[in-house]
């Protein structure tokens, strides 16, 4: 059996928790609030899933977008809107809508939940549990919420429910977490949080409201549904104007809590959107407390209590209630991970009682290289996708939960990536070549000053070169016969590579700057295989000039081509060391595939483990396009195109470029050349990719030349 390649150890945070909606319904209107309560009455998290009030307009404000932002829900759900205002509505909140009916349908992102009575109870939701009266108003409804006949015969003897005699009594329940929604957040909080809500957390939190105000009671909803519950908590609770006063023992358990879970100071804060100031002022005098205007919100835990109990007036809650937080409860495993799959296996941190569907999130290091890609998400384990940077995937709410985990390389991932956006492609004659030579050799060394520009000056010139060659003798009509003859003999016999001298190139005009280098570049490329050292034999029986490697020289020299006796080349020092370069980079440098191999290398430098196609050919619907480089860059998609004359990008070719970037789905597009790219044309490509909505990555003269002087363009 062979051995898998051991990837090593990585803890892995797993959370589990229900998955969770936003409820949309028409503005103002009671009927859909009521719907959306028993619904999310029905569901674990419900107590946590906002509620958003949409105009007829259709335009969600920006209040409501920072609500449903800060719950972090899956799935926006239409309880009362026509279909155009819901999917308007879910457009402007990022998410996915569905209609009410499919709330529970086995599949769907909303559905994978279960009822509350299916998770074990924490706390005193053990117990009898509060709801809303019969024909209650809609502040109880918000309170304490209700079930209809369907849910409580599904509940059956799993939930113990009741309607109370008196509202005292669902004052009383929301203070000791005894109400029908505390019971959906069982097992269910946040574990991580950030901002002023999440560290410090806030005072005890009461909404007083008419009692029949839809505006008031989705306000109180949302507050209550961000409220911290582990971290800091924060009690949230919704009274009615003038209905505390009878209820005899408020006073007294609302200032037993702050003594018991509270914290922070001031110890209560009274808010309302209908009743007047003086009329909060005066509830604060009747549970016995002090106001203090204007004060911070502290918290110093363990530190004496100063006599008496103080609150304030009005102050926006949103300032300790909206805060960035992950949801679920965790527990922590060790990975050992190999190349493959790999079985993994551990206990929920959620103990379920009954049959139903959750939402597990993995979090690891271990993913940190791979981009959050649906494609790759479940590359990693079937069905999966990403939240944020952990997976998630849909599973059923077992005790136990098994899986199979595959850490994906950057090549799979890369290639992966590239079939979901092509209909097919291939690697391009020039990425051949190139993979060709970074197959043998890594490319770093190509960023070494001087390196290409002496290749440049060492190459055989093929094909490419005489057709440029041509070109010139003929773009003023037909040649002279002796520039004919000039060009024939020059190019008749280049079979052979070409080889040259230390002192050869230091005569060439393109590396006139770069003497100093020369030495050094070639035997650096010598030392990385690029290059060999020779001798160069002169015959003068048949007048052939041939490269000897530099091994077989030890003996005579006989001509490689008429075999009779030769000699080497010498100057006043001894013989002459001339230098060629290995087939692949001769190859590579006489179709143009240097530039595809310094920006290759550049990319690599910025971002080690990156994998990168040099070139491939890619097919869309109707249409070939060619991609010069193609490939994951850290955990980035990135495509673009590499010119060795930045002039050939003009607004057309750019245009081409982005295009093609863009049907690819990359997140960068490189705009690369080893001359000067202007500043005209660095502005003109940024203004086509801010359109396209990728980002512009530039790279030229300056990062894969940095020592050549701009005059040797």
């Amino acid at each position: 059996m062979q051995r898998r390649e051991y990837l090593g150890q990585f803890p892995m945070r797993v959370a589990v928790l229900p998955s969770r909606v936003v409820y949309l319904i028409e503005e103002g209107g009671s009927a859909g609030f009521r719907r959306a309560v028993r619904e999310a009455s029905s569901r674990w998290g419900g107590v946590t899933e906002p509620i958003v009030e949409v105009p007829a307009d259709g335009q969600v404000t920006e209040a409501f977008r920072e609500i449903v932002a800060a719950a972090d829900v899956q799935v926006a759900v239409s309880v009362d809107l026509d279909e155009v205002r819901a999917q308007q509505a879910a457009d402007q909140l990022g998410l996915r809508v569905e209609p009410l009916a499919d709330i529970d349908r086995v599949g769907s992102l909303s559905g994978c939940t279960c009822p509350p009575f299916a998770v074990s109870p924490s706390g005193r939701t053990g117990g009898s549990l509060v709801m809303a009266q019969g024909d209650a108003p809609l502040w109880q409804v918000a309170a304490a919420g209700e079930l209809d006949a369907v849910h409580l015969a599904d509940a059956g003897p799993w939930l113990s429910v009741y309607r109370p005699m008196t509202d005292a009594e669902i004052g009383s329940a929301q203070i000791h977490g005894t109400t029908l929604l505390d019971r959906t957040a069982a097992q269910f909080h946040e574990h991580a949080s950030t901002g002023v809500g999440g560290v410090v957390g806030g005072p005890v939190t009461i909404v007083v409201t008419d009692p029949d105000d839809v505006g008031s009671c989705v306000w109180f909803w949302n507050l209550r549904a961000l409220r911290a519950r582990t971290i800091n908590p924060t009690h949230v609770m919704l009274v009615p104007r003038g209905g505390v006063e009878p209820w005899i023992h408020f006073p007294e358990q609302l200032r037993e809590l702050v003594l018991t879970g509270h914290d922070r100071s001031p110890d209560v804060a009274l808010v309302s959107l209908t009743a007047p100031e003086e009329e909060l002022h005066r509830l604060g005098s009747h549970l016995e407390m002090t106001h203090t205007p204007g004060a911070d919100i502290t918290a110093v835990p363990g530190a004496p209590r100063s006599p008496g109990f103080s609150y304030i007036v009005n102050q926006e809650p949103r300032t300790w209630l909206v805060f960035d937080r992950s949801w679920g409860a965790t527990t922590h495993v060790d990975l050992h991970l190999y190349a493959g799959e790999n079985r993994v296996e551990f206990a929920s941190p959620v103990s379920f009682d009954r049959p139903g569907r959750a939402l597990v999130r993995l979090t690891s290091v271990a993913f940190d290289g791979l981009p959050r890609r649906p494609a790759v998400a479940g590359m990693v384990t079937a069905s999966a996708t990403w939240h944020r940077d952990s997976l998630q995937l849909q599973t059923s709410a077992d005790r136990r939960h098994r899986m199979n985990l595959t850490i994906p390389d950057a090549s799979s991932v890369t290639e992966r990536l590239l079939e979901e956006a092509t209909d097919r492609w291939e690697v391009s004659d020039k990425g051949r070549i190139a993979q060709g030579v970074l197959a043998q050799h890594a490319p770093g060394a190509l960023l070494q000053p001087g390196m290409y520009e002496t290749i440049i000056a060492l190459f055989t010139k093929r094909s490419k070169e005489l057709a440029k060659q041509l070109k010139l003798a003929y773009r003023d009509g037909d040649a002279e016969e002796a520039s004919r003859l000039e060009l024939a003999r020059a190019w008749g016999g280049r079979a052979r590579r070409t080889y040259r001298s230390v002192q050869q190139l230091s005569e060439d005009s393109g590396l006139t700057k770069l003497r100093s280098t020369i030495p050094d570049v070639l035997e650096a490329m010598c030392g990385a295989g690029w290059a060999e050292r020779g001798l160069e034999s002169a015959c003068d029986h048949c007048g052939q000039e041939m490269f000897v490697p530099l091994v077989e020289t030890t003996g005579p020299a006989p001509c490689p081509g008429c075999g009779t006796p030769a000699r080497y080349r010498v100057d006043a020092t001894g013989p002459t060391v001339v230098y060629r370069l290995n087939t692949f980079i001769d190859l590579a440098a006489d179709q143009g595939v240097l530039p595809h191999l310094l920006t290759v290398a550049a990319l690599a430098d910025e971002r080690p483990g990156s994998h990168l196609i040099p070139g491939a050919n890619v097919h869309f619907p109707a249409m070939k396009r060619e991609v010069d480089i193609y490939g994951l860059w850290g955990v980035e998609l990135l495509a673009g195109e590499i010119k060795t004359d930045p002039e050939q990008f003009n607004a057309e070719q750019l245009q081409h470029d982005i295009d093609v970037s863009v049907r690819l789905g990359v997140d960068v597009h490189v705009m690369a050349s080893v001359g000067v790219i202007s500043p005209q044309l660095r502005a003109e490509a940024q203004s086509l990719c801010g359109q396209a909505k990728v980002r512009l990555h530039v790279l030229d003269k300056s990062q894969l030349r940095p020592s050549a002087d701009s005059t040797n363009d």
